[in-house]
């Protein structure tokens, strides 16, 4: 062989150099049964092309590495194949009996997920076969490019189209310009290749670039990047140290303020308070109206007067004129705020709180605490003579209420007794208080304007009249919309409007007002909670 350095035009020609000097990319001589050392040609060429007519191995010209490189290929030489064969002037001999096979060697490393094939890029851009060992786009601009139709053999006689069509969705390939991978292409898989017998086509999408496009003819290599299979699960690391604490964060906005809850029970009665300054005397009110007859009390004492003792049987005896009368005794009178404890029927109470009068009554199925009020007074009777006036008796002192000698009971105020008018007098009054009692019970108040009861642990609102007309409202309310809480019936309204005071949330008080239509009004209230208890009058519409 010769070798030649300089411009493929002018070719000079060189002394020949020691076999290590040379190397054809992909060759090798077997003119002495040795094959060629890898030297300066392979450095600069590495892809060779042969010029049958002139027996001659050109090297690609690069400006960067300098002119092109060829090597002349001389007499008793032929090239088959990729294979340079000496021929020495004689017969080719049979080839000779294979060599023992040598040792396994060592495993190599990993190699790439990738397949390569070689083809040549063609610019046109018709749906159909591009040629063979070539491949076209089916657009100019690459960006707008969707498919890429392929022959189905490669330049050197491969077939990928299994591997297209094995392809995972999302993978993606590479075409380059052979031997210079700076210019290159970027496409990703967008589905299987679909097979055209001598072709197929495969679905893609533009990724990116570099360095241009590719002309028509120019040698270009396609290489497939395929994704490998997820790995299991690696074992868990070790908990790594702890970090340093971080630095206090902003403090957050503050949050929208809670619904009210329901209110407390009534705490400890406090000390009383110092006695305030007297004030100014307010002007004179009006003249109010003309109370209710009250319960007629018990007649004073009278002289002590000549009687013999009670008779002793065990009964109970009230003095009348002269003479002794029997009587049922055994009711007490209580003033308090509280009712008494183990009452009798008939047993009277003032309740100090509301200035009203009850009576213990048995009504044949129950006991309780009923409102005592006198009957309407009849039309006044014919005045009778005046008698004549009797001798002043001698006035007793007022003595503690005592028991007379033996087994006889009686009533005794000092040293007087009931007399047998004043006795029946006292009965005729009891028994016209239990007549005249009026309860028709609690009834539930006819709510108006979203108003309603507050709930557990109250109990629930109403209203109820008692004795002689009273009126007494109950209950703690809430919700409303509106001032209006409801309107009494007829036969529990006041004969003129009412002014009063109760408690509202959260804790203050409020005015409320009962007008002669029945209207229940506040004036100040809060729908979170307003109280009505306490709340009593006298019934006159």
């Amino acid at each position: 062989m010769r070798g030649f350095v300089g411009d493929a035009g002018t070719p000079l020609p060189l002394p020949p150099q020691q076999p290590a000097a040379w190397h054809v990319n992909r060759l090798q001589v077997d003119e002495d049964g040795d094959p060629l050392m890898e030297g300066i040609f392979a450095n600069y060429n590495d892809d060779i092309l042969l010029e049958a007519d002139e027996m001659t191995l050109m090297g690609r010209y690069a400006p960067g590495r300098g002119p092109a490189q060829r090597l002349v290929i001389g007499d008793g030489l032929r090239v088959e194949g990729d294979v340079l064969i000496g021929e020495g002037g004689g017969e080719k001999g049979d080839p000779g009996p294979p060599g023992p096979v040598g040792p396994v060697g060592p495993e190599g490393p990993a190699g790439a997920s990738s397949s390569m094939w070689l083809y040549r890029f063609d610019s046109s851009t018709q749906a159909q076969d591009p040629g063979a060992g070539r491949l076209r786009f089916n657009n100019v601009t690459p960006a707008l490019v969707t498919r890429i139709y392929f022959d189905r053999l490669t330049q050197d006689g491969l077939d990928p189209t299994i591997a297209f069509t094995a392809a995972k969705f999302d993978d993606e390939f590479v075409i380059q310009r052979r031997g210079m991978s700076y210019q290159n292409q970027v496409w990703k898989l967008m589905g299987p290749a679909i097979d055209r017998t001598d072709w197929f086509e495969v679905p893609v999408q533009f990724v990116s670039q570099a360095s241009g496009g590719f002309s028509n003819n120019m040698e270009i290599t396609v290489i497939l990047r395929t994704k490998g299979e997820k790995g299991d699960k690696g074992d868990k690391g070790d908990t790594g140290s702890q970090g340093p604490q971080g630095n206090i964060g902003l403090t957050g906005p503050q949050g929208p303020v809670g619904p009210q809850g329901p209110v407390g029970g009534q705490g400890v009665k406090g000390d009383k308070g110092d006695t305030g300054l007297t004030g100014p005397i307010g002007p004179k009110g009006d003249k109010g109206d003309k109370g209710d007859q009250g319960i007629q009390g018990v007649p004073g004492p009278i002289g002590e007067g000549l009687l013999e003792e009670a008779p002793a049987d065990g009964k109970y005896y009230a003095r009348k004129d002269t003479e002794w009368v029997e009587f049922e005794a055994g009711a007490n009178v209580v003033i308090s705020d509280d009712p008494p404890p183990d009452p009798k029927p008939g047993d009277l109470w003032w309740d100090s709180t509301v200035g009203v009068t009850f009576i213990y009554y048995f009504d044949g199925t129950s006991y309780q605490w009923v409102v005592s009020s006198p009957g309407e007074q009849g039309p006044q009777g014919i005045q009778g003579p005046v008698g004549p006036q009797g001798p002043q008796g001698i006035q007793g002192p007022m003595g503690e209420m005592t028991q007379a000698s033996g087994d006889a009971r009686y009533v005794q105020f000092g040293a007087q007794t009931l007399t047998t008018p004043q006795q029946a007098q006292a009965r005729a009054n009891i028994s016209a208080a239990q007549a005249s009692v009026i309860d028709t019970a609690w009834t539930p108040l006819p709510y108006v304007n979203g108003w309603a009861d507050y709930g557990a642990p109250f109990g629930p609102a109403g209203y109820r009249k008692v004795g002689n007309g009273l009126v007494m409202l109950k209950g703690l309310v809430q919700g409303g919309t509106n001032t209006l809480i409801c309107t009494l019936p007829v036969g529990y309204r006041p004969g003129y409007q009412l002014l009063l005071n109760v408690q509202t949330s959260p804790n203050v008080a409020c005015r409320l007002d009962i007008t002669t239509g029945g209207a229940v009004q506040h004036t100040g209230g809060n729908a979170g909670w307003l109280s009505l208890n306490s709340t009593v009058f006298l019934a006159e519409g």
